[in-house]
């Protein structure tokens, strides 16, 4: 049966009241700091989180994250130099004694500066977080912090800035201006107690010549040495180095080739050592001693000695080496004007950029062989310039000749500004070769680092610019496969 008319409605069931969240306790670090804020602190898990190692004087930290391979995450030595991390390893603000560099992702710049970074407020901070627990903040050289937050035990904050050894200046102990210039308080300066009290307990002494005096300093040898025991164990040290001193006096210590007379230059060890053996005490001293070089007859030298001596005084210091070093330096291009140069390059001319890192070993060692080359290639469209020049006036042309353009350019890129080419190529060796003519890119490995793979190399590429044999525009390497092995299964030349 139904409900009756004029009852009223039933009233609803109420709704099931919602399962409360299970609490998720708290992580518990273990934090181990010491009242010279050096120390450690460890995740949960057991990983290092954060050391400091050091003192007052300064401190180096190191924080890292929370994985298998505990990456670094930011590290700083006592004079604020280091780096901060994303959290895939890419570096993204580096300090250095000069300056300030701050970069995304990418590897691209984004703030650079020079020491001393001027910020008026705090709004002008750079701020961003090295994982979860852990917040960077930057300000200037002497004003880097990582803030480590944690449920349990709050913000714990250590500095990473630079330490300076003394904050203070002499212009701190100026205690009156005269004339233009800073009068020093010099009480303050040497700061000694007993200055006013006992002035012979002082150590300082007024500027000018050295005299005795009683007063305990360096200045009271010559009154405290007299009135030492002569048979005591301290008086007979100083004889002794009294006497030593005697003995050292009594030796020559000019070359003898270069003063004395004809015998004396030609003396060799065996003179020499009859003049040792004629050594007597001071003051029965028979061997002659020379004091008059002026007067003696000139020195005759050796061939040998000649020669040295041609070494050693070159008779024109102006003069020019008598050697030329057949090697030119490559010519530096900046990552984001790459393209830019590339399109004022002729379209005929085969472009080979280098991709160098001056602090890679392999670099440093290709690249006085590449200004071998360089020197080479530009020597030669120095005399097929000269030729062309000389053709042109030899066929009665008056006006100027036109400007050839040499068939082949070296030039050099640090990789190290950008990782925009690393990104686009998919390369990680350096030194890595990219060829481009027409602004394509023609060929590209990193086997080009000697003479002969290089001029083949760059033929090929030549050949393959001139008939329109491009890499494609997306072009990259494979990963797992090697640059060379790579660069020989997509060059088509």
């Amino acid at each position: 049966m139904g409900p009756k008319k004029g009852a009223p409605p039933p009233e609803p069931e109420p709704e099931p009241e919602p399962e409360p969240e299970p609490l998720i306790p708290p992580k518990e670090y273990n934090i181990c700091i010491f009242e010279d804020q050096t120390g450690s602190i460890f995740y949960p898990s057991g990983r290092i989180a954060v050391t400091v190692t050091g003192g007052a004087v300064g401190r180096n930290s190191v924080f890292m994250a929370d994985d298998k391979r505990s990456t670094v995450l930011g590290s700083f030595d006592p004079m604020g130099v280091g780096c901060a991390h994303f959290p895939n390893g890419a570096p993204r603000i580096v300090t250095t004694n000069n300056g300030w560099t701050c970069s995304d992702e990418a590897g691209s710049f984004i703030g650079e500066g020079k020491w001393p970074r001027v910020v008026t407020n705090d709004s002008q901070d750079i701020m961003f977080d090295l994982n979860e627990e852990m917040r960077f903040v930057f300000r200037d050289r002497q004003n880097m912090r990582v803030q480590f937050t944690t449920q349990i035990q709050g913000m714990l904050e250590f500095q990473c800035g630079e330490v300076r050894k003394r904050t203070d200046s002499y212009l701190d102990k100026v205690s009156h201006r005269q004339g233009g210039k800073c009068m020093l308080n010099i009480h303050d300066v040497r700061g000694d107690p007993f200055f006013h009290t006992s002035p012979q307990l002082q150590i300082y002494h007024k500027a000018g010549p050295a005299k005795a005096s009683p007063l305990t300093g360096v200045n009271s040898l010559r009154t405290t040495l007299p009135n030492i025991d002569s048979k005591s164990d301290l008086g007979m040290l100083l004889d002794d180095v009294s006497q030593t001193c005697q003995r050292l006096a009594c030796i020559n210590t000019m070359p003898i080739p270069l003063y004395g007379t004809e015998r004396d230059g030609t003396l060799g060890d065996t003179g020499r050592m009859k003049l040792t053996k004629s050594f007597t005490p001071p003051g029965t001293l028979t061997s002659p001693i020379v004091k008059d070089y002026a007067s003696l007859p000139p020195v005759t030298l050796t061939k040998a000695q000649q020669k040295k001596l041609r070494s050693l005084y070159r008779i024109n210091p102006n003069a020019p080496p008598n050697y030329s070093l057949k090697r030119k330096r490559l010519k530096a291009v900046k990552v984001k004007s790459l393209y830019d140069f590339l399109g004022v390059c002729n379209r005929e001319t085969l472009v080979t950029i280098v991709c160098l890192a001056d602090w890679q070993p392999l670099c440093r060692k290709v690249l006085p062989v590449l200004e071998a080359i360089n020197y080479e290639m530009e020597e030669k469209f120095e005399k097929e310039k000269a030729a062309k020049a000389e053709e042109w006036r030899n066929s009665g042309n008056e006006t100027k000749p036109p400007e050839p353009h040499p068939s082949s350019v070296l030039v050099q890129v640090d990789v190290s500004e950008s990782r925009f080419l690393q990104n686009k190529f998919n390369f990680k060796t350096v030194p890595m070769f990219l060829c481009y003519m027409e602004g394509h890119l023609v060929h590209i490995s990193n086997t080009m680092t000697d003479r002969d793979q290089f001029q083949e190399q760059v033929n090929g590429a030549t050949q393959a610019g001139k008939r329109g044999a491009y890499l494609p525009d997306d072009f990259k390497f494979k990963p797992g496969v090697t640059s060379q092995l790579n660069a020989i299964l997509h060059c088509a030349i």
